[in-house]
């Protein structure tokens, strides 16, 4: 199995992903226009998110629109949620903060 850490570590993945997120997936052509990377990287990252179940292919005609599968970031989520809860609530309370002690304007 692949480790969610260890595919976001790589840049281009991210970027694969980003750009796959942003569309309703994208075919390998349009994933080297986006990107500036090579076809040969772009498959070769493909081959591993494909592996890792963090995309998934679509057949189009001759060619293969590729998705992101959102449920394989799950552990990602999982494991930020503390930090997102803490930092939420560090800046609900600065808010709160703010309110109560209004600064004066010159």
């Amino acid at each position: 199995m692949v480790d969610v850490f260890s595919v976001i570590a790589e840049p281009s993945r991210r970027r694969i992903l980003d750009e796959l997120a942003e569309r309703d997936g994208m075919l390998v052509g349009e994933l080297v226009d986006a990107t500036g990377l090579t076809q040969s990287n772009i498959s070769k990252h493909l081959r591993l998110l494909r592996e890792g179940n963090f995309v998934y292919e679509v057949p189009e005609g001759k060619a293969r629109r590729y998705r992101v599968n959102p449920q394989a970031l799950e552990p990602l989520e999982d494991w930020l949620a503390p930090y997102r809860r803490k930092w939420t609530g560090a800046i609900d309370a600065l808010a709160g903060h703010l309110d109560k002690n209004p600064t004066k304007e010159k």
